[in-house]
């Protein structure tokens, strides 16, 4: 697998924070909680090239979806026990820049997505496409949101691109 810059990786680790940890509040640009609102995560679909990948958030897994053929289930810890290598790792490279390999974490990555790149396609504007359950109207929506890093500072956040609010994960 090619190496990923900072961003990208940090775009990864938000995934992996959602999976882990699929209910989230609005909050405002201060991340201020706009209201009690909840939201949880349902499912994240990952396109690339002809592939689309759907993993389906359970209570103590997750499913991976190709195609609409299941072909992993994964174990929340196994996600827990991956994103901390993950941070460490976009931690510990902080000062370098340019692209970084994260060898250790390639075989889950090849569950999710057989070509080894959690990231959008150059023509979506959006990095997660996801469904989700809004409490506040008691449904399922399509959310796209693109992912600004913050790694080093309080928090990684989600702008929506359906509306300027902002959702917090990590």
């Amino acid at each position: 697998m090619a190496g990923l810059n900072r961003g990208e990786w940090s775009e990864f680790l938000a995934i992996l924070d959602l999976l882990e940890n699929p209910q989230f509040k609005v909050v405002d640009s201060n991340l201020k909680t706009i209201d009690t609102t909840t939201f949880c995560l349902k499912n994240i679909i990952l396109h690339t090239n002809s592939n689309l990948f759907k993993i389906v958030r359970s209570t103590n897994t997750v499913e991976v979806f190709k195609n609409d053929v299941l072909k992993y289930t994964i174990s929340i810890q196994e996600i827990t026990k991956n994103k901390q290598v993950l941070f460490t790792e976009i931690k510990e490279n902080q000062s370098k820049s340019g692209s970084f390999s994260i060898p250790e974490i390639v075989p889950f990555i090849q569950k999710l997505n057989e070509n080894n790149i959690i990231k959008s396609c150059s023509q979506s504007k959006s990095d997660v496409d996801t469904y989700i359950f809004d409490s506040r109207v008691n449904k399922i929506k399509n959310i796209k949101y693109s992912i600004k890093s913050q790694l080093g500072s309080p928090a990684t956040i989600f702008k929506c691109k359906s509306a300027n609010k902002y959702i917090v994960s990590c």
